[in-house]
């Protein structure tokens, strides 16, 4: 990431704030959701059910995934611009992923975050 402006912070704590405000959170938190009913309800493998009984419960929760991934992505990258004033952003997740890491953003571990990145190109290719 060297050679790009990537400041720390942009504002005042106070203005942060009021902007972190401005940043919908409710359409990712309640795509977390939806991802985990989706898990919850993903039938256990058994060779008694029927294929496309399994195939559309393991679709549908690689559709919710994608979806929860796709608007933690959005959410990421406009806290990334207007709060810590990134600026030339790329457009693929991975360094977005990155800022965030080194931004203390996210609690889980970079390699984890990318093996996410990995797992959403893959299942929007299949």
């Amino acid at each position: 990431m060297t050679g790009r402006n990537y400041p720390s912070t942009c504002c005042s704590i106070d203005e942060a704030i009021r902007i972190q405000g401005a940043i919908d959170y409710d359409k990712f938190q309640v795509s977390v959701e939806r991802l985990h009913e989706a898990a919850r309800e993903l039938p256990e493998p058994h060779p008694d059910l029927p294929v496309l009984t399994r195939e559309t419960s393991a679709e549908s929760v690689i559709r919710r995934f994608n979806a929860c991934y796709d608007c933690l992505l959005k959410v990421l990258r406009r806290y990334l611009v207007v709060v810590l004033g990134v600026i030339d952003l790329p457009n693929s997740p991975k360094p977005a992923l990155r800022l965030a890491h080194q931004n203390h953003l996210l609690l889980t571990p970079l390699e984890q975050r990318l093996l996410y990145a990995n797992c959403r190109t893959a299942t929007s290719h299949d």
